[in-house]
């Protein structure tokens, strides 16, 4: 099992997209780390950045790509990516950091991501590739946005929201050790002069392939599972909502409620209309519940749960609400609160038969 933690940052008050990257190669040299290889993606839903892009760059013809005459891109790498096809040949390096500094103007790409690899983190740093989702790739390449892979990384996102608030960077450390991972944390205060406090952060596990492909289907059979839980253990949805405007539904002073003495705590961060709760088990696995309050009617809530661990993800079906008379919203919401204290109770225990324990570093904060 390899370990990856993977912090969140956006830079749009220090940079603009076009600028990113010769400013974090600035970055690398001087805090004296440097990169082996540059992978990356780019696309849109019309041909019209390809073919701009090519005109100008016809070097990066042999990265083109299309999908089903919905999706025209560039892209260096390829299902093969284990056998080494990933990384851009460095003939072609200058041509793509011109290509990423007129993004998104004139080349107006919707999605992609630029791969700064192989950094030295630390000392010893090695620069050897882990799967995230590969089985992704193998199936609908190259149509999912997110790498395959987790290494010592930085990378520049593309993303159609992007313009003048979002400058989204991802730093991707390899922090595998023999009993325990090692502290991200030096590193990243490092950065942040540069790159600004870290507003996310995630820890992820990478597996062998064999050993990923048993966890899949292992995870296919508990999620149907799952599923069939949610729908016999909630609330059946009512068809009609009141119009009325109730002084609570599904909101912070509800939930409280709701969820008090259950153990799972409220979790901050979270935008307004989304509420989180959690908590762990003995066997290290992560408890969510869901709470979202939908924009389409002031009586309309949604719930759903998640249950995880390091190396399987289950989710239950969203089940949306509608309220016609004050007081009601409590009610769903404590038996919602009682269907995951159950989850975790009755069927923990089995999912540990499955899975494995989960180690208790592995939902730890990193910041």
């Amino acid at each position: 099992m390899r370990v990856f933690d993977s912090y969140f940052f956006n830079i749009i008050e220090k940079v603009s997209f076009g600028e990113t990257k010769p400013y974090l190669e600035k970055m690398l040299s001087d805090l004296r780390f440097s990169y082996q290889n540059i992978a990356f993606m780019l696309y849109g839903v019309r041909n019209d950045a390809q073919k701009k892009a090519l005109e100008k760059l016809p070097s990066l013809g042999k990265y083109s790509f299309s999908v089903d005459r919905d999706e025209y891109g560039l892209c260096s790498y390829s299902t093969n990516w284990r056998e080494g096809e990933f990384y851009a040949d460095k003939a072609d390096w200058k041509d793509i950091s011109v290509l990423f500094s007129k993004v998104p103007r004139p080349f107006n790409f919707s999605f992609g991501h630029l791969i700064l690899d192989g950094i030295n983190w630390f000392p010893d740093s090695e620069n050897i590739i882990g799967a995230a989702d590969d089985w992704i790739y193998r199936l609908a390449y190259p149509t999912a946005s997110e790498p395959p892979f987790l290494s010592n990384t930085i990378t520049q996102w593309r993303d159609f929201e992007d313009g003048k608030k979002i400058n989204l960077i991802s730093i991707c450390i390899d922090v595998t050790d023999n009993d325990r991972p090692r502290s991200s944390h030096a590193i990243i205060e490092k950065l942040i002069p540069y790159l600004g406090e870290p507003q996310t952060c995630s820890r992820k596990c990478s597996f062998s392939r064999e050993e990923k492909e048993r966890f899949n289907a292992l995870e296919k059979e508990e999620q149907r599972r799952f599923s069939e839980l949610a729908k016999s253990g909630l609330p059946v949805p009512k068809n009609i909502a009141s119009d009325t405007k109730f002084t609570h539904v599904a909101d912070k002073f509800t939930l409280d409620k709701a969820f008090k003495g259950t153990a799972f705590t409220r979790q901050k961060g979270q935008p307004n209309y989304l509420h989180l709760y959690s908590c762990t088990d003995e066997h290290g696995f992560l408890y969510e519940a869901y709470t979202q309050r939908l924009e389409v009617g002031i009586n309309r809530f949604r719930v759903w749960a998640r249950v995880l661990g390091c190396n399987f993800q289950l989710s239950s079906c969203e089940i949306d609400y509608k309220v016609t008379e004050e007081g009601e919203s409590l009610e769903i919401l404590k038996q919602f609160a009682e269907f995951c204290v159950r989850l975790r109770d009755e069927h923990g225990s089995r999912l540990a038969e499955k899975f494995g324990e989960t180690p208790a570093w592995y939902n730890e904060k990193l910041i």
